[in-house]
């Protein structure tokens, strides 16, 4: 591997946490150093790592001096490391990010910055995944969608784009305030990109950018609920409501709640259900969520969000209750999807009749 010497003003800033990653991590940081565009200064964060990920990431950073390490002396969460790096470190443009266990073709950089130069309308840039097996072996491939009218159509059933094959633009990402430390347990990227969206374009390359290694899941049940809360929290914003995730620190369920009104909001039969224990414990229940959920899009707020937005909320919460064993709570929200539908049908009749009569 040759020797490079560090960027004084690097046009993307490369930026990977670390935590435990030894198996892989040699295979993605040499995918990385191997790109075809150069002008780049790879942030690599170690969080805190015990198995020897430490020593050849410095190993790395004695070959290649655009390799930038910082070393935390205790694991604290790939958020708090993201946001350490985004805030204290990053000196590009554009942040582009990776997994410590994923690779990234040769030409991913090359291929995405001239993509965000040609577009400056565009904050936020993916492109396709090809999934692989903890051992390699390739599994499927993923494309997103690189039309606003089809990203449109997931903003609640989908990610709009791949975390680790990602660029985005660091001036936007910092005035969003980065990433929110409540979604410590995941779906932090989920959030921050719907608050791109909201204020920027968002689009995806046809092209395979990224090699992503399929590893074990854990904290699923943290997961699911942080995927369900970030939902909440979208459609609190699109309908003119404050976020009420933004400002709180990881694990602060109860003010989420308090913010949320859950108490206040929760009709009798929903009360009765949820336990006021359930509130008090450090993982609320994924079927309360999704009933906030649902009571977030409905209502006198409702109508600010459009029918294909309502319709993938819906969508979203028929699908869970009938994973969850719900079916008479899916039955109620097919019923109330359909309602939905007749009243905005009505609405729009009756709007074209006062027209014409006009």
């Amino acid at each position: 591997m040759d020797s490079q010497s560090a960027i004084v003003s690097p046009q993307i800033s490369v930026l990977m946490t670390v935590y435990n990653s030894v198996p892989h991590l040699q295979d993605s940081i040499e995918s990385i150093l191997q790109q075809t565009f150069r002008n780049f200064e790879y942030i690599i964060i170690d969080d805190g790592s015990t198995d020897g990920s430490v020593e050849l990431i410095q190993k790395f950073a004695a070959m290649d001096s655009r390799i930038r390490p910082i070393f935390l002396e205790k694991n604290q969460g790939r958020v708090y490391a993201s946001n350490y790096a985004l805030f204290n470190e990053v000196k590009a443009p554009l942040i582009a990010r990776i997994d410590s266990d994923d690779i990234a073709t040769k030409d991913r950089l090359e291929k995405q910055f001239k993509h965000m130069n040609d577009h400056p309308e565009i904050g936020l840039l993916g492109g396709g995944v090809a999934h692989m097996q903890e051992d390699g072996k390739m599994l499927h491939i993923t494309s997103y969608p690189s039309e606003e009218t089809s990203l449109y159509r997931r903003i609640f059933t989908g990610c709009l784009v791949c975390h680790p094959a990602c660029i985005m633009r660091k001036d936007l990402v910092t005035q969003l305030g980065g990433y929110y430390p409540f979604y410590h347990h995941g779906a932090e990227d989920y959030d921050l990109f719907l608050r791109i969206y909201e204020k920027s374009g968002v689009s995806n390359l046809e092209d395979i950018l990224l090699y992503k290694r399929q590893g074990a899941s854990s904290q699923k049940a943290q997961r699911d609920a942080s995927d369900i809360i970030s939902r909440i929290a979208a459609v609190y914003r699109m309908t003119g409501r404050n976020d009420p995730v933004c400002g709180l620190k990881r694990g602060e369920y109860q003010k989420l709640f308090s913010s949320l009104g859950v108490e206040k909001s929760l009709k009798p039969k929903k009360a009765k259900k949820h336990r006021k224990d359930d509130l008090q414990g450090s993982l609320p229940p994924l079927s309360l969520l999704v009933d906030l959920l649902f009571d977030a899009s409905s209502g006198s707020s409702a109508h600010r969000l459009s029918p294909s937005l309502v319709a993938q909320i819906r969508i979203f919460t028929i699908k869970y209750c009938l994973k969850s064993g719900r079916p008479f709570t899916a039955l109620y929200c097919v019923l109330c999807f359909f309602w939905y539908y007749l009243q905005s049908q009505i609405q729009i009749r009756t709007k074209k009749k006062i027209v014409d009569i006009d």
